[in-house]
C-alpha cells in the first residue's frame, strides 16, 4: 500500500469537488450562478378573491423573473466568516486571531409589513382567502403568524397607540397562517395564505415567519446566548449551519393597482432556544438590503404556487392553523442560494522551472527530490500525478510515500523541520488505477496514475516533491497548481503605463523608474487579488488568511483602483462591525456624569480583532469606503452596529475633560510594527479621525434622511454626542505634552486625518485667539499654525522612527503627497515597494524594511518563516501611484466630484481608469494632451475648473500641478516681521495742511523714478471721509520720511470719495527687476481705484479710473470717466455687478493688462478679472472672469480655506528663472486675510497655492493679526522686501516683511 505523508485517503473523488469544496461548499457545476447585492424590493401579491394566478406568474412577453434572497443583516457575512476560521484551523495555519466573532444563527425570525392603498382586518371565517404569498428557503418553518402593526390609530377610550399593538383585531393575539410546503432536495417551497378583506381600520398588518436550518433531530450543542465564538475553543464550529433565508421571485412587468398587496420592509432578530419573547421584541433590525440574480427556479408546475417551482400531485388539506406539506420528485434540476455561492475561481498552472537539487546518495537512490518555482506567489492546491510508463511494471510495486513541501522561499520549501511549518501540507490520495492494460505510452499515463492533492489551501511559489520508490526509467511525475483567485478580475485599463506606445519615453532617462512604476503597480494588484479570498480582504494568504481592520483600510483604497470590488469590502466590514458587539454595555446611559470615571473594563473584550486602535481603524475605513465606493444603502444596513461602537467608545473609554481615548495595560494598541514607537500621541490622533470619520457619515445619511423624521433626529442626535466629544479633543492638542511626543505616525494621521487643519482652523478663530505673545497658550498656537510643515519635515527627515510595515509606508507616502510634495512620495514609493521587488518578491511583504537582504525577508515574529509575503496592506501602491502621478482621486462620496492633477514629470503614455456607480472614468495622458472621459453624474476638476460628463481633452503644455504650484512656490516663503507698522496708521504729511485726521493707512507700492536711486512708496490715508494718495521716500527701504501729498478727491460723480494710486506702468515686470516707473510720451502712467461718494469707507460702487504725471511724485487724471466700472465697457458679470476695485497695470507683448478684483453682493464675494486695452484708455473685459475664483475645493476635514470669500489686489510679475508668471494676491477665510500665490503659464489659467505665504496673526506682537494683505514685494540685496497693510493692536497701518532670497 503506498504511504502518502499525513494523509487522509480519497479514492476516486472529482477533482473539482475537492477543490470548490474548500471555499463554497458547493461543486463547479454551481459556478453559472451569480447573485449580486441589491437594495430590498417591495414585492407585490394578488389581493383579488378571484384571482388564483401566483405572483410570479408572468406572460411570455415580460422579461426573465428577477429573484431576491434576504438573510439577516451581516447573517450570510458571519457564516462564510465562521467557514473560513475552519478552513484556516483545519490547514493548522499558524494564526492568533483575537476577538469576539459573531457566529451566525441557524435559527430567526423575519416580519414584514404589508402596505395597500385599501385597509385590512382578519376574516373569522374559515376556508376563504384573497391573498397568498409564495417563497423559498433554506429552513424549516417552525411559526407564521399574522399581527398588526396600530401605531398611530386609537383604542376603544380615545387613546392612541405609541407602540407596536401585536395580534388579531378581534382577540388581541397573534393569529397562525396556513402554510403549504413543499420539500425538495435543495430547499423548501412555502405558501402563506392571508385572510383580507377591505376595512377602514388604521394599522398594517405583518407577516411574522420564525425559521430554522437545523434538522428536526439535531442534537448538537445550542449556540450560547450571545451567538458568538472565540477561534480557539469554539464548540459551534462542528456543526455550522447556515442562517435562514426567504427567496422571492419577482415579475418584472407586474403592474401595481389598488387591489394588491406589497410587501413593503423587512426586519429580521436571531432568535435563541431558551429566550424571552419580551427580550426579543426590542431586537427587530430593518434590512435594507438583499441579493438577487436572475437564475431560473427549477421547471416545474402546482396549483397555486410559481409555476418553476417543483412539486408533487399528491397533497394533504387542513384547517387554516394547520401546515399542508408535500414533497418534490427528485429532478435534475437545482437551486443555489446566496450562501451556496462559488466565490473563487480555479486555473490550473504548470512550474515556470525546475530548481536542481543534489543528486541523491545512493543509500538515497530511491528517493527522489523535485523542486519547482512556479515563478510567483500562488494560493491554491497542488496536485501530483505519477504514471508508469511501461505496460508490464505495475505502478503500485514501485511507490511507496510521497511527500509535498511548499515555501514563499527555497528556504522554506527546502525545510523539514515540522516545528517550522507555516502551513499543513497534507495530501489526500484522489486516484489509483491499473486495472487494465494499454496499449501505448498516453493511454498508460491516463490510466495507470497516481494522484494526490494538497487536502488544504497553500500560500506558496516554490513546491517541493519528495517520492519514495520513484524510478526514472519506469514512472513520469505531473505536477501543477491548482490556483484560487476571486472571481472578480482586475479591471480593464487599470495599470498605467503604456510603455509599449512610447518610443521616446524608452529612450529618455525616465524610462528605469515608468518601468519600475509599472512592476509595482502589477505587483501590488496581484497581492490584493490573492488576498481577496472567499469574498473577504484577508490579511495575507499564508498567514492569517482572515479579516483584520488594519488591512482593510490600505485594501479599500487599493481595490477601488484595481478590482471596484466593492462586495469583499461589505463582507468585510459586516464581519468586522460584529466582532465583539455582543461585549459592549447593553444599557444607552454611559456614565451618569461627564467627571465620572471612564468604565474602560465594559469594553475590553469589544475591541475589533481584539484591538484598540482596530476598533478606531473599523469606524474609518466604513467613511473611506463611502469616499471610494459611495455605497449609502450599504451604510445605512450598518448603521446600528457603527452607531453602537462608536457610542460605547464615547461614553465609556474617553477621558471627561480631555476626550481622550483611555486604555488599560492590558489592551493591545498595534498602530505599527515599529520598535520604540511612541504610542500616545498617535492613538489620540487616530481617535480623532474615527470621531471625525463618525461625524462625516452622520452627514452622509442626514442627506439621505427626511427631514423633522425620527430618523432625521436620531442622526443629528448623534452628530452632536460626536461633536461634543471632538471639541473637547481638539482642546487637548494645544498641550505641550501631546506636541512632544509626536511619532512619525502621529504626523501621518494628523495630515491624513485632517486633525492638522482643523487645528489650524481653530488657531484662527477668535475662542482661541490670545494676542499675548508672553501666554504659553499664544506660542502653542503659533506653533500649531505650522502643524503641516512640521509634519512635512518629520515626514522626510531621518530623526522619528521609522514606519515598520507596508501599511504605513502608504498612509506615509499618502500623507507627504497631501502635503504637496508628490515627487517624494514617488520617490519613497520607488525605494520601498521597488526595494522588496529588488528581494525576488513576486507580491508585496507583510513588513519590510529597507536595504532588507532576501535571505532575511522571511523571518518574523522569532520563526524563520513566519512573515506573511503577500499581504493585503502590501498592496498600497495600486492607490498611490495614480495619484501620485495623475493626482486622480475623489473629492466627494462615490467620486460624484474628483480631481486630476497630473505631475509635470508624469510619463509620457500613462492610463488609468476607475470603475465609479456612475461608470468609468477614464484618464490617458500622452506626449501632447491629457484625455478625460467623465461619467454622467461626476464632475471633474482640472486645474481649479470643474467639468462636466462628456469626454475632455487638454494641450499638455497649458498643464499646471500642484506640485509645481507648490514647489515654485516654496521660494517666497519664511518671512520675518518688522516688529512694528513702518508706516503708522496716523503719519506726519509735510507741506500741505488739512491731513491731521488721517487714522488708516492702506495700500503701499513701492517703485522707482528713472534716473533715482530713491525708492518710493504711494499709499493711501482715509479720514472717516474719503481717501488720498500720497508718498514717502527711503533710500533702505526700511526708514521711511518726507511723506508728501499725491493725488486727492475729485469730482462728484468720479472719484469724490477718493482715489487709491498704485497700479503703475513699469519698465519691466521681472520678478527681480527694479519697479522703475515708465514714460510714455514724457509721461508716467497709472491706473486707480476712485469711489464716487464721500462719507465712508469703501461707499460702492467702486470703479476705476487712468492718471498721469511728469515726476512720477504729482499725479493727475487724464480722463474725466471712469475706464472700468459696474456699467461697462462690455457686459458686466454677475460676479462684479456690486463694485470694481483696486487695479493693476502690466505690460505684455504690445497688449496692456489690467488685474481687478471685484465684489458681488450680498454675499460680499470678491474675485480676480481680467481687461485688456491696446492704449490705456479703452478696455475690454476677458470672456472667462473671473480668472481667480474664491476657493470652492476645501477640504472636508477643514471648516474652509484661507480665500473662500475674497481674492482681491492681484500683483502680478515674470518669473524669468522658471519661466511663468506669479500672481501675489490676499485672500479673506479662516483666520482674516492673508497672503497668497497664483501661478499661470498664459497670464489667462492660474491655479493658486491653497496654504497662504504668510498668515494674519503670524506676527506675536499682534500686529497684524486680523489682516495681512495689499502687497507690495521687490527684490535688493539678496533679499525680498514684501510690504503689505497690517490690522491688528495698532490698528491699519502698512507694515515689512523680509525674506533672503532663496
Amino acid at each position: 500500500m503506498t504511504k502518502v505523508d499525513n494523509y487522509h485517503c480519497r479514492r476516486s473523488v472529482p477533482i473539482y469537488a475537492i477543490i470548490t469544496n474548500q471555499s463554497s461548499g458547493m461543486s463547479s457545476t454551481t459556478s453559472s450562478v451569480t447573485w449580486t447585492r441589491c437594495d430590498v424590493p417591495k414585492a407585490i401579491l394578488p389581493s383579488d378573491p378571484t384571482n388564483t394566478t401566483p405572483s410570479s406568474e408572468v406572460t411570455s412577453n415580460t422579461p426573465p423573473d428577477t429573484h431576491y434572497t434576504i438573510y439577516g443583516p451581516g447573517e450570510l457575512e458571519t457564516y462564510h466568516h465562521a467557514k473560513l476560521r475552519r478552513s484556516v484551523r483545519d490547514a493548522k495555519l499558524k494564526v492568533f486571531y483575537p476577538g469576539r466573532w459573531r457566529h451566525p444563527s441557524p435559527r430567526a425570525a423575519f416580519r414584514v409589513s404589508l402596505f395597500s392603498s385599501n385597509a385590512f382586518e382578519l376574516r373569522s371565517e374559515e376556508g376563504r382567502t384573497t391573498c397568498q404569498w409564495s417563497f423559498r428557503s433554506n429552513a424549516r418553518i417552525l411559526s407564521s403568524h399574522l399581527e398588526w402593526d396600530r401605531r398611530g390609530d386609537t383604542d376603544d377610550t380615545g387613546n392612541t397607540y405609541e407602540k407596536d399593538f401585536v395580534g388579531d383585531m378581534a382577540q388581541d393575539v397573534p393569529r397562525e397562517l396556513s402554510v403549504q410546503t413543499i420539500r425538495n432536495e435543495r430547499c423548501y417551497d412555502y405558501t402563506l395564505f392571508l385572510p383580507f378583506t377591505s376595512s377602514p381600520i388604521n394599522c398594517r398588518p405583518r407577516i411574522i415567519v420564525e425559521l430554522d436550518t437545523r434538522p428536526k433531530d439535531d442534537s448538537a450543542p445550542k449556540p450560547k446566548d450571545d451567538q458568538t465564538v472565540s477561534t480557539d475553543n469554539d464548540e459551534n464550529e462542528s456543526r455550522l449551519y447556515p442562517p435562514p433565508c426567504i427567496s422571492l421571485q419577482f415579475p418584472n412587468s407586474l403592474e401595481e393597482s389598488a387591489n394588491q398587496l406589497q410587501l413593503e420592509s423587512w426586519e429580521w432578530r436571531y432568535v435563541n432556544d431558551n429566550h424571552e419573547k419580551e427580550e426579543m421584541e426590542s431586537e427587530w433590525c430593518t434590512i435594507y438590503q438583499c441579493w438577487t440574480s436572475d437564475y431560473p427556479f427549477e421547471k416545474g408546475g402546482c396549483d397555486g404556487l410559481s409555476p418553476s417551482f417543483c412539486r408533487s400531485s399528491q397533497k394533504e388539506t387542513s384547517s387554516a392553523n394547520t401546515t399542508i406539506s408535500a414533497y418534490a420528485e427528485t429532478t435534475e434540476s437545482f437551486w443555489v442560494f446566496p450562501h451556496q455561492m462559488t466565490l473563487c475561481h480555479v486555473e490550473s498552472l504548470q512550474p515556470q522551472a525546475e530548481i536542481p537539487l543534489p543528486e541523491p546518495t545512493e543509500t538515497d537512490a530511491s528517493c527522489m527530490e523535485c523542486l519547482y518555482d512556479f515563478g510567483k506567489e500562488l494560493l491554491g492546491k497542488v496536485k501530483v500525478t505519477v504514471t508508469t510508463i511501461h505496460d508490464l511494471v505495475p505502478l503500485k510495486c514501485g511507490i511507496s510515500s510521497v511527500k509535498l513541501r511548499v515555501g514563499e522561499t527555497v528556504a522554506e520549501a527546502m525545510n523539514d523541520d515540522e516545528d517550522h511549518f507555516e502551513q499543513s501540507t497534507e495530501l489526500c490520495c484522489l486516484h489509483f488505477d491499473c486495472s487494465r492494460s494499454c496499449t501505448s505510452d498516453v493511454d498508460c499515463i491516463q490510466e495507470k496514475s497516481l494522484v494526490f492533492i494538497s487536502a488544504h489551501l497553500l500560500a506558496f511559489r516554490y513546491a517541493r516533491i519528495i517520492i519514495d520508490g520513484f524510478d526514472k526509467r519506469t514512472h513520469q511525475l505531473l505536477v501543477e497548481c491548482h490556483s484560487q483567485r476571486p472571481r472578480v478580475p482586475p479591471m480593464e485599463g487599470m495599470f498605467y503605463f503604456n510603455t509599449e506606445k512610447s518610443s521616446v519615453a524608452k529612450q529618455n532617462c525616465s524610462d528605469e523608474n515608468l518601468s519600475l512604476d509599472d512592476k509595482i503597480g502589477r505587483c501590488s494588484a496581484y497581492t490584493l487579488q490573492l488576498c481577496m479570498h472567499h469574498n473577504f480582504i484577508v490579511d495575507g494568504i499564508k498567514r492569517d488568511r482572515l479579516p483584520w481592520a488594519g488591512d482593510l483600510a490600505v485594501s479599500i483604497m487599493a481595490n477601488c483602483y484595481s478590482f471596484s470590488d466593492s462586495e469583499s469590502i461589505r463582507f468585510t466590514l459586516a464581519v468586522l462591525g460584529r466582532c465583539g458587539n455582543d461585549a459592549m454595555p447593553r444599557d444607552d446611559g454611559g456614565r451618569e456624569n461627564i467627571d465620572d470615571e471612564p468604565q474602560i473594563a465594559f469594553m475590553r473584550e469589544s475591541h475589533v480583532n481584539g484591538i484598540v486602535d482596530f476598533s478606531l481603524w473599523y469606524v474609518i475605513s466604513h467613511w473611506l469606503y463611502q469616499r471610494y465606493f459611495g455605497d449609502v444603502a450599504f451604510l445605512k444596513q450598518e448603521w446600528t452596529v457603527v452607531t453602537k461602537r462608536l457610542s460605547c467608545l464615547i461614553k465609556y473609554c474617553t477621558e471627561a475633560k480631555t476626550g481622550r481615548l483611555i486604555t488599560n495595560d492590558d489592551d493591545w494598541l498595534f498602530i505599527d510594527w515599529s520598535d520604540n514607537v511612541k504610542k500616545t500621541a498617535a492613538l489620540q490622533i487616530l481617535w480623532w479621525w474615527a470621531l471625525e470619520c463618525g461625524s462625516l457619515l452622520v452627514d452622509t445619511l442626514i442627506l439621505f434622511a427626511d427631514n423633522n423624521t425620527s430618523e432625521s433626529i436620531d442622526f443629528k442626535d448623534f452628530h452632536g454626542l460626536i461633536q461634543d466629544a471632538k471639541s473637547r479633543l481638539e482642546s487637548c492638542f494645544v498641550q505641550d505634552d501631546i506636541q512632544l511626543s509626536y511619532s512619525r505616525h502621529a504626523h501621518i494621521f494628523g495630515v491624513l486625518s485632517g486633525l492638522n487643519l482643523r487645528l489650524v482652523d481653530n488657531a484662527s478663530s477668535k475662542d482661541w485667539w490670545n494676542p499675548n505673545p508672553s501666554d504659553d497658550q499664544w506660542r502653542s498656537l503659533v506653533k500649531i499654525r505650522k502643524l503641516d510643515q512640521q509634519s512635512l519635515d518629520a515626514l522626510l527627515g531621518d530623526k522619528l522612527e521609522q514606519v515598520g510595515t507596508p501599511f504605513m509606508k502608504h498612509l506615509e507616502c499618502l500623507a507627504i503627497s497631501r502635503l504637496g510634495e508628490r515627487s517624494s512620495a514617488l520617490s519613497k514609493i520607488r525605494n520601498y515597494w521597488g526595494g522588496m521587488l529588488r528581494t525576488g518578491a513576486t507580491t508585496f511583504y507583510e513588513a519590510y524594511a529597507e536595504k532588507e537582504m532576501p535571505d532575511d525577508v522571511a523571518n518574523f515574529y522569532s520563526r524563520p518563516f513566519a512573515r506573511s509575503l503577500c499581504h493585503a496592506w502590501g498592496s498600497g501602491p495600486c492607490a498611490l501611484l495614480p495619484e501620485m502621478l495623475l493626482g486622480l482621486r475623489p473629492l466627494a462620496d462615490g467620486w460624484k466630484l474628483f480631481l486630476v492633477d497630473p505631475l509635470d514629470e508624469c510619463p509620457e503614455n500613462i492610463s488609468a481608469s476607475v470603475r465609479t456607480k456612475h461608470g468609468i472614468i477614464k484618464v490617458h495622458l500622452d506626449p501632447t494632451m491629457l484625455r478625460i472621459f467623465t461619467p454622467y453624474g461626476t464632475t471633474m476638476v482640472l486645474m481649479e475648473r470643474r467639468y462636466g460628463p462628456g469626454s475632455h481633452s487638454f494641450p499638455r503644455a497649458k498643464l499646471l500641478s500642484t506640485q509645481t504650484i507648490h514647489q515654485w512656490s516654496k521660494k517666497y516663503r519664511g518671512w520675518f516681521h518688522h516688529p512694528t507698522h513702518i508706516i503708522p496708521n496716523n503719519p506726519l504729511i509735510l507741506g500741505t495742511p488739512g491731513f491731521e485726521n488721517i487714522k488708516m493707512t492702506d495700500v503701499p507700492t513701492v517703485y522707482q523714478i528713472p534716473g533715482d536711486k530713491k525708492y518710493y512708496m504711494s499709499f493711501v490715508g482715509f479720514d472717516g471721509s474719503c481717501y488720498q494718495s500720497f508718498v514717502a521716500e527711503s533710500s533702505d527701504l526700511l526708514s521711511w520720511t518726507d511723506i508728501r501729498f499725491a493725488m486727492g478727491c475729485g469730482e462728484e460723480g468720479i472719484d469724490e470719495g477718493g482715489v487709491v494710486l498704485g497700479a503703475y506702468l513699469y519698465e519691466c515686470y521681472d520678478i527681480q527687476a527694479p519697479r522703475v516707473l515708465k514714460r510714455v510720451n514724457g509721461r508716467f502712467y497709472s491706473l486707480y481705484g476712485a469711489y464716487s461718494k464721500k462719507g465712508g469707507y469703501e461707499i460702492d460702487p467702486g470703479h476705476q479710473g487712468l492718471a498721469t504725471s511728469g515726476d512720477g511724485l504729482f499725479w493727475v487724471r487724464e480722463k474725466n470717466e471712469s475706464i472700468l466700472s459696474i456699467f461697462g465697457p462690455g457686459t458686466v458679470g454677475t460676479w462684479e455687478k456690486d463694485s470694481i476695485y483696486q487695479p493693476f497695470l502690466l505690460e505684455h507683448d504690445g497688449t496692456y493688462y489690467n488685474f481687478y478684483n471685484a465684489k458681488q453682493m450680498p454675499q460680499w464675494v470678491e474675485q480676480i478679472g481680467l481687461a485688456t486695452s491696446k492704449n490705456l484708455r479703452e478696455w475690454t473685459r476677458h470672456k472667462d472672469n473671473p480668472i481667480l475664483c474664491v476657493e470652492t475645493l476645501c477640504d472636508s476635514a477643514r471648516s474652509g480655506g484661507f480665500d473662500t470669500q475674497f481674492c482681491s489686489d492681484a500683483k502680478v510679475f515674470f518669473d524669468n528663472e522658471l519661466n511663468h508668471w506669479v500672481m501675489f494676491y490676499f485672500g479673506v477665510g479662516k483666520g482674516g486675510a492673508h497672503i497668497m500665490i497664483a501661478f499661470s503659464k498664459d497670464l489667462l489659467h492660474w491655479i493658486r497655492d491653497t496654504e497662504p505665504l504668510y498668515c494674519a496673526g503670524d506676527n506675536p506682537s499682534g500686529l497684524d493679526k486680523s489682516y495681512a494683505h495689499k502687497i507690495s514685494i521687490l527684490h535688493s540685496n539678496d533679499t525680498w522686501y514684501m510690504f503689505y497693510c497690517a490690522v491688528g493692536d495698532a490698528g491699519r497701518g502698512i507694515g515689512l516683511l523680509t525674506t533672503p532670497s532663496h
